[in-house]
């Protein structure tokens, strides 16, 4: 594959007169310049992934991350908030393996989420169940969220 030659050659001639040229790569994302603040987006704030309303106004948001089944908390305005549970548990019927799978979501280390290990597979085409526990091991509430629903990633 040869070069763009009147490219190199616009370039070039534009180096030479201490002229910058702006460099477009097809598929890049556009960057602020620099002195320049971002905009600003009036965007209200969005959950991530599957939202599960709360009883107390707030929000869950419940993805899959890697493996992981991940739930993050939220406010009545969507914004993040410490877990108020202590872990929770997950149970799902997967469509590739005979039987229940089970698995305990414990604190991430920023207190806004619960995190499993990385056991769950492919395709996301089945309910799980999720029971909130206290620190004393008490059941809290239970949701049932059906992965069907998460969002496409990018």
């Amino acid at each position: 594959m040869k070069p763009n030659a009147a490219l190199a050659k616009t370039i070039l001639l534009a180096a030479s007169i201490g002229m910058t040229v702006p460099l477009v790569v097809p598929g890049a994302r556009a960057q602020s310049r620099p002195g320049r603040p971002m905009q600003a987006t009036d965007e209200e704030p969005k959950v991530v992934g599957i939202e599960v309303a709360r009883d107390n106004g707030g929000f869950l948001g419940v993805a899959v991350e890697g493996l992981a089944l991940v739930v993050r908390f939220y406010d009545e305005e969507r914004k993040p908030v410490p877990a108020d549970v202590a872990r929770a548990t997950v149970w799902w019927d997967p469509v590739n393996k005979a039987g229940k799978e089970r698995t305990v979501l414990n604190p991430s280390p920023d207190g806004l989420s619960l995190r499993s290990p990385a056991k769950l597979r492919p395709p996301y085409v089945y309910d799980v169940v999720v029971t909130f526990l206290s620190a004393e091991g008490e059941a809290l509430k239970t949701h049932f969220v059906d992965l069907k629903q998460l969002p496409e990633t990018e």
